[in-house]
């Protein structure tokens, strides 16, 4: 518990000019701070990054359960030799007007 204490007033040391300081001891103590920092940064967000990557591999994260619906019903037999018959026709229709000649002269040509 001492130990614990004496590490807290080394870091929250009391100045003069600042409630709390942290920073400003010296160039080495103000560089293991702020890589302690990152270093435990780094650390949560590899851990989280991994916890994702695992998580969505195993199909854990990420699932709503959504099915699409299932459709029974079937396109009508009527229906589909209709919609054939009309493009059949504009087939026969789209050969007759390459059949034919225009009838005004292009003016390109």
């Amino acid at each position: 518990m001492n130990k614990t204490k004496f590490y807290f007033k080394k870091i929250f040391h009391r100045t003069d000019f600042s409630g709390l300081s942290v920073f400003g001891r010296g160039q080495s103590f103000d560089w293991e701070i702020l890589l302690t920092f990152l270093i435990l940064v780094m650390i949560v967000v590899i851990s989280f990054s991994v916890h994702v990557f695992l998580g969505v591999r195993a199909g854990d994260l990420f699932q709503d359960g959504y099915k699409p619906p299932v459709h029974d019903a079937t396109i009508s037999r009527d229906v589909l030799t209709k919609v054939i018959s009309d493009f059949a026709t504009r087939a026969d229709t789209l050969k007759n007007l390459q059949a034919q000649k225009p009838i005004f002269v292009d003016p390109s040509l």
